[in-house]
């Protein structure tokens, strides 16, 4: 089913989104080869996993442009009011259907998770600008949220996700064994990342630049792949299936509501048009990008329950892509 919403959504809206055809790719490899998961586990003792999230906090880091953060903090209101609801919005509608009973008890956790992942950058800005909208906006508020997640996602797991800690450890002892792995694998290859930029010269930008937008791409899909081929092997192909479309339900709705919240909060906070569509991909989309190397940072690889915290992910990103594919042929 995962890979049928990957077709389609290749299929509605291809401009742009070569990291969907690379994301099926691996997925596929995974779901119908998951013994080369474990083979290539093997051969990297040294832990793989760590090694590629560390490379894509690097790129990002190349990446960062401060200038377009500049642009986003000039309107002070818009930036904390977007940035709060952001992650509020998602996360009050799991808690609240979770009080009412309308969420099953097992599900609070991932896709409180899922609610806590910042924005996407990439099809938000493409996104945006196909609609007609202020794509620069829309970068500089995804951007400055992807640089809160890595910080506030972990926090959030013990505090807010699994405020009881982690295999009978306590929360503050768990955020203690976290801490080192967030600064050697996230703040400290995104800061060399950035400094790296400032020592080459422009007229190297053009390859690097290309380098720095597609290895984090390859390397989030090895981590799906990894994550999924290990899954499958666990559980099996039918028992996957079926926690799939288990999942399929309540992960649509939770992105219906979060879509009609953003719809509306967008026009109340940006009154003009190409501000409303660069607000409105903001609040409505969660990063798979930013997600699969935090599930492998707070769960790890080896966790026999690591497709509880993957599949949302991965469904919640293919039916934003197909919604806003269909979404900016309205708006247009």
């Amino acid at each position: 089913m995962v890979f049928t919403l990957a077709f389609y959504s290749l299929r509605v809206n291809t401009n742009g989104f070569g990291f969907v055809l690379v994301l099926f790719g691996a997925l596929n490899l995974a779901w119908f080869a998951p013994n080369s998961a474990l083979w290539l586990k093997n051969i990297f003792s040294f832990s793989i996993s760590n090694f590629i999230i560390a490379m894509i906090f690097l790129m990002q880091g190349w990446k960062l442009k401060p200038n377009r953060l500049f642009e986003v903090f000039a309107d002070g209101f818009s930036l904390w009011v977007i940035q709060l609801i952001i992650l509020a919005g998602p996360i009050s509608f799991v808690l609240g259907g979770w009080a009412l009973g309308l969420l099953d008890a097992q599900l609070l956790e991932p896709l409180l998770f899922l609610a806590c992942l910042p924005t996407t950058i990439s099809s938000c800005v493409v996104f945006t600008r196909a609609a007609g909208g202020d794509g620069d906006y829309a970068l500089g508020h995804a951007t400055l949220s992807n640089l809160i997640a890595p910080f506030f996602v972990p926090v959030a797991w013990f505090f807010l996700i699994r405020p009881n800690g982690t295999d009978g450890i306590a929360v503050g002892n768990a955020l203690l064994q976290v801490i080192p792995d967030l600064l050697l694998l996230v703040a400290l290859p995104c800061w060399l990342g950035w400094a790296l930029r400032r020592k080459f010269s422009q007229k190297s930008y053009f390859i690097l630049d290309w380098i720095a937008r597609n290895v984090p791409l390859g390397g989030i899909a090895i981590l799906a792949y990894l994550s999924l081929g290990l899954v499958v092997l666990e559980l099996g192909v039918d028992k996957c299936i079926v926690e799939i479309k288990f999942l399929l339900l309540p992960v649509s709705i939770l992105f219906i509501s979060v879509a009609i919240l953003s719809w509306f909060l967008s026009g109340w906070i940006r009154r003009d048009r190409g501000g409303r569509m660069a607000t409105f991909f903001c609040l409505s989309q969660k990063s798979l990008a930013m997600g699969i190397p935090l599930v492998h940072l707070l769960v790890g690889i080896d966790e026999p329950l690591l497709y509880v915290w993957l599949f949302p992910i991965i469904i919640f990103h293919f039916i934003q892509l197909l919604a806003g594919a269909f979404l900016i042929r309205i708006f247009r």
